[in-house]
C-alpha cells in the first residue's frame, strides 16, 4: 500500500501539469498577423443578436446564387426584410421601411492595420429623400470576445463617419462564425441611438458545416 500511495503522489503533479498545459494550449494568444479570408456561407446559416434596447435581430442565409448570398432578416421573430451580398463589392439591405446600399463595406482579406472607406446610400421604400454617408472602417486589433453565445477569437473594427463624428462604433468579427458577434458605440459619443442601430451581441447561432477555427 505505501508504494501505491507514493506512486499516486508522484503522478498527481504530473497530471496537474498536463491539465494546465492543455488549458494553456486552448487559451494560446491569437497571431494578429494572420489574415482573414472571405467567408463561405451555407444555406440556413443563422445568427441571432440581442440588442441593447432588448430586441432580438436575426439573419439567416436564404439562398446562394453564383457567388451572391441572400439573407432573410428578422426582428423579434418576425421577418422584416432581406439582405443581398453581391460578390465582395456591395451589400443591399431592404426592410419594410428602408433600402440601404453599401459599396465595399467589407474588404477581405482582413488584417490588423487595414483600413478602407465606403459609401452608403439609403432611402425610404415608399419614396423620400436619399441620404449619402461616407464611412471609414479600420481593423484595429484582435482579441478574445465573450458573448452569450460563447467566447470567440475576433477582429476588432472601428467604424467612423467623417461627415458626422458622432457616429462611431466598434464591432467584433469572428472568422469561425463568419459574422460580427458584438457591436457597441464608442463611449462618449453623445449621439442618441435609433431603433435601427443599437449595440448588440450574439446570443445563438446555427452553422450548417463545421466551424472554421482559423
Amino acid at each position: 500500500m505505501p508504494p501505491m500511495i507514493t506512486l499516486h503522489r508522484c503522478w498527481f503533479p504530473v497530471a496537474l501539469l498536463l491539465v494546465l498545459s492543455g488549458c494553456a494550449a486552448t487559451l494560446r494568444p491569437w497571431d494578429c498577423s494572420d489574415s482573414v479570408q472571405n467567408p463561405i456561407y451555407q444555406e440556413n446559416d443563422e445568427w441571432v443578436w440581442r440588442t441593447t434596447t432588448g430586441h432580438e435581430t436575426a439573419e439567416r442565409v436564404g439562398w446562394l446564387d453564383e457567388g451572391n448570398v441572400y439573407f432573410y432578416t428578422s426582428l423579434d421573430g418576425e421577418q422584416i426584410g432581406q439582405k443581398g451580398i453581391q460578390g465582395t463589392d456591395e451589400v443591399i439591405t431592404m426592410t419594410n421601411r428602408l433600402v440601404t446600399h453599401s459599396e465595399k463595406s467589407w474588404d477581405f482579406p482582413l488584417q490588423v492595420g487595414k483600413a478602407w472607406s465606403y459609401m452608403q446610400t439609403s432611402y425610404p421604400r415608399g419614396g423620400g429623400p436619399m441620404i449619402w454617408e461616407q464611412h471609414r472602417r479600420e481593423v484595429v486589433g484582435c482579441e478574445f470576445i465573450e458573448t452569450p453565445a460563447g467566447a470567440f477569437r475576433a477582429l476588432k473594427l472601428l467604424d467612423t463617419t467623417p461627415d458626422d463624428p458622432l457616429i462611431s462604433y466598434y464591432s467584433w468579427y469572428a472568422p469561425m462564425l463568419k459574422h460580427v458577434v458584438k457591436r457597441e458605440y464608442v463611449q462618449g459619443a453623445p449621439r442618441p441611438m435609433t431603433a435601427d442601430e443599437p449595440g448588440a451581441e450574439l446570443v445563438r447561432y446555427t452553422l450548417q458545416h463545421p466551424r472554421d477555427d482559423r
